[in-house]
């Protein structure tokens, strides 16, 4: 929820998918530090498109006005470069080493993006295509806005995913000293 007594909105997304994975192709990993005794993994990398399709619920007031609209919204972001920072700790299982990420920190940065939204609540209204304009004009802001929480989610969920393989793979076997 953000705003004051003029203007509040509340947005939300679910069923958000992740299209890239279809064709990621990393242009290049810029940049790859270890310190292998600290578990500490640093890397760059450059992802020329990713694309991301869900649905939204908007609900609020803007001035005066009642603002609703929910429907399926679909984004594209090029040219990412991201910066990963990976804090590991050991894990010892049946006398057994290996490694989980305890911390992870995600930053990135992108040359464009393009938005689109179907408004399937207000049907014909100018609403929907409003706000493709207004995303749209204004990509570059609202990127900048929504970046510090949109890096905070995606560390979570890469968090998880390393997780998932670092803890099925002892460390002697993939990150040796």
């Amino acid at each position: 929820m953000c705003g004051n007594r003029t203007h509040a909105l509340s947005v939300a997304s679910r069923d958000t998918t992740n299209c890239a994975n279809r064709a990621v192709v990393f242009r290049s990993c810029a940049v790859f530090r270890s310190d292998v005794r600290k578990l500490r993994i640093d890397m760059g990398l450059l992802l020329p498109r990713i694309e991301i399709t869900g649905r939204y619920e908007v609900s609020g007031q803007v001035l005066l006005f009642p603002v609703r609209s929910q429907g399926d919204f679909w984004a594209a972001f090029m040219d990412v470069a991201a910066i990963v920072k990976i804090f590991g700790k050991e894990l010892e299982k049946e006398n057994v080493k290996y490694m989980s990420a305890d911390r992870l920190l995600v930053d990135f940065k992108l040359k464009s993006a393009r938005f689109k939204v179907r408004d399937t609540v207000n049907h014909g209204s100018v609403i929907g295509e409003a706000m493709n304009q207004f995303l749209n004009n204004n990509a570059p802001e609202i990127i900048e806005e929504m970046r510090p929480a949109a890096s905070v989610s995606i560390a979570k969920h890469f968090q998880a995913f390393l997780n998932a393989a670092f803890t099925k793979i002892p460390i002697d076997v993939w990150l040796k000293p």
